[in-house]
This record gives C-alpha cells, sequence and structure tokens, in this order.
C-alpha cells in the first residue's frame, strides 16, 4: 500500500504501523496532523524511523519492546488501535514517560459474537459436518442444545458481560469468574459470580476465557487447571493465545477431558509447528486466524474511537 502523509502547521508527526480504517485518517486530516501510513513497515526499518515522530500507532502486528521504545526519541504516545496493550512494553513507556492509550470498548460486540459463534459450532459440530458434505459422504454428527447448560465465563471485563448477556438470551445458565468480584453486575444480566476459579471449572459446561494477558494469566489454562473441569467440557479462547498452554490443552482433549476447542487466539501468531498443525487439523477444534475485531462495525469504531482519544491529548 502506498504511503501517504498529511501536514499539520505546529510539527506533531504521527506513524501508523499497521492496517487502520480510513476514518482515523479523516480525524488527522481534519486537525491538521501530519502522518506517514506504513501498515506493512518492516521491524528494521521501524527501529529506524521511529526517531522521527511524536506518535506511534499500532495494532496487534507489531510490537512495541524496550528497543523500540528505545530508539523512539521524540516518541510522546503510543496508540494501540484495539484493546489489548500486552504487544507494548508498559513499564518502558512509563520510565520514558510515554502515554498509552488505546480503544476498549470497540471491539466487545464483535468479538462477543464470535465466541458465541465458536460456542454454537462446536455444539452442533457444524465444521465436521461441513466438512463430511464437502467431501461427498452424508454424515450428521450428533450435538447438543445450549439451552441449560452452564456457561463459565472467565474475565467479566467488556467482552465477558457482553458473552454472558448473549448466552443468557439462549438460556443458559452463566456463572462468571473475575479477581475482580461484580456481584451486582453479574446479577443484572442474570449471571452469578463463582466462589473462585475451581468452582466455575467444575460445573461449567462450555469454558469462555475473556482475560488479559499478564504475569498472572500467562499459562493459567495449564494441565492442573484442565484437570480440575468436567470431563467432555468445551473451551472457548477469544482473548489472547498466551493464557492457555497448547500442549495441556492438548493432552487434555486426548484424555477425553476437553471434547471441544474454539480458538481464534494462538500462542504464536500465525501458529507454525508440529504442535499446532495437530491441534488446528484436530477433530473437535474450530480454529480461525484472530477474527475478533475483524467486522466492519468494529474496524469503524476502533479508527474512530482511536481518533478521538489521540486527539483529546494533541489537540
Amino acid at each position: 500500500m502506498a504511503k501517504t502523509s498529511h501536514v499539520r502547521p505546529y510539527g506533531i508527526k504521527v506513524l501508523v504501523a499497521d492496517p487502520l480504517q480510513g476514518t482515523f485518517f479523516e480525524h488527522l486530516k481534519r486537525h491538521g496532523v501530519k502522518y506517514r501510513y506504513d501498515p506493512c513497515i518492516s521491524r528494521d526499518e521501524l527501529l529506524k524511523e521511529v526517531e522521527n515522530y511524536d506518535v506511534l500507532v499500532v495494532r496487534s502486528r507489531t510490537v512495541v519492546d524496550k528497543e523500540l521504545i528505545r530508539r523512539a526519541r521524540s516518541l510522546k504516545i503510543i496508540a494501540r488501535a484495539g484493546t489489548g496493550t500486552d504487544n507494548i512494553d508498559l513499564e518502558e513507556a512509563r520510565r520514558r514517560g510515554i502515554k498509552v492509550i488505546n480503544a476498549p470498548e470497540a471491539q466487545k460486540r464483535s468479538v462477543a459474537e464470535l465466541t458465541l459463534c465458536l460456542i454454537m459450532m462446536l455444539a452442533r459440530s457444524v465444521l465436521e459436518g461441513n466438512l463430511a458434505l464437502r467431501s461427498g459422504r452424508w454424515k450428521r454428527p450428533l450435538g447438543f442444545e445450549l439451552m441449560n447448560k452452564t456457561l463459565g465465563v472467565v474475565g467479566f471485563g467488556r467482552i465477558g458481560k457482553e458473552v454472558a448477556k448473549l448466552t443468557r438470551a439462549l438460556g443458559m445458565r452463566v456463572i462468571v469468574y473475575d479477581v475482580v468480584r461484580q456481584e451486582r453486575e453479574a446479577k443484572k444480566i442474570g449471571a452469578r459470580f463463582a466462589k473462585d476459579l475451581d468452582e466455575l471449572l467444575r460445573r461449567a459446561d462450555v469454558v469462555s476465557i475473556h482475560v488479559p494477558l499478564d504475569e498472572m494469566t500467562y499459562h493459567m489454562f495449564n494441565r492442573e487447571t484442565f484437570e480440575k473441569m468436567k470431563r467432555g467440557v468445551v473451551v472457548v479462547n477469544t482473548s489472547r493465545g498466551q493464557v492457555v498452554d497448547t500442549r495441556a490443552l492438548l493432552e487434555a482433549m486426548d484424555r477425553g477431558i476437553v471434547s471441544g476447542v474454539g480458538l481464534d487466539v494462538f500462542e504464536e501468531e500465525p501458529p507454525r509447528g508440529a504442535l499446532y498443525r495437530r491441534l488446528i487439523r484436530r477433530r473437535g477444534v474450530v480454529a480461525v486466524p484472530h477474527l475478533g475485531a475483524q467486522t466492519k462495525e468494529a474496524q469503524e469504531k476502533i479508527a474512530e474511537d482511536l481518533a478521538k482519544n489521540l486527539m483529546r491529548l494533541i489537540g
């Protein structure tokens, strides 16, 4: 894609290093902001160029680590087009006085709808039936209804709440767990807080994961966690890949603890190597390439919200 630019009288310069919707640039133009749009910029070029900019805008492709931040001598703001900031070294940014902003509300509905899609595909063996029909076989796999099944929502933030609302409308019983207890919020949508994570794991027919990635949640779902789950459980992860230990997940499937898996995220993206090939091709797994925010509506809202948040800081 061609590089484009616009000029701002008082010299704030913005580098957009990942793909972003045009509405973001309309806001920049309206305020006379100088920008460079280079969504395929290489790591090496970014390391050389970042020192010339006041604002760096990224999605999940670009890793803003300590090395990059230290090269960015003029950087004042890092803007993450989306919710998670785990690809940004927040501690180093704080140390250097760089503000980090994002668009936390913009994609919650799209991610929640994808989560529900994965749950329903697994419940009704949609992928298995589709693949059989494509290969010329008339195979009708037996599924299960979601009505009166228990959904365990791990992480009761914006997306977790949206998933709880959608699944309650299907007649599912919803229990939630979060380190921050929001009993009143859960009650409003007909869900209840589990006493602890272990209770949720024991009771849930479907576990849906919506936690941020940090030191506490890295491999939060591991061999010990899967051991505590109800046999035949369905697990869906649309948060961050590193929250789930991939090897332990496969072992849990081999042992019949986990019967179905829905994945929008992976420990390594794009996923490579034999371990991921085995997981993605396995019966009972529905895996998609990080589609959570990949809707027209979410992308437009991310661009608009991020632009507004940025303009509040730079005027």
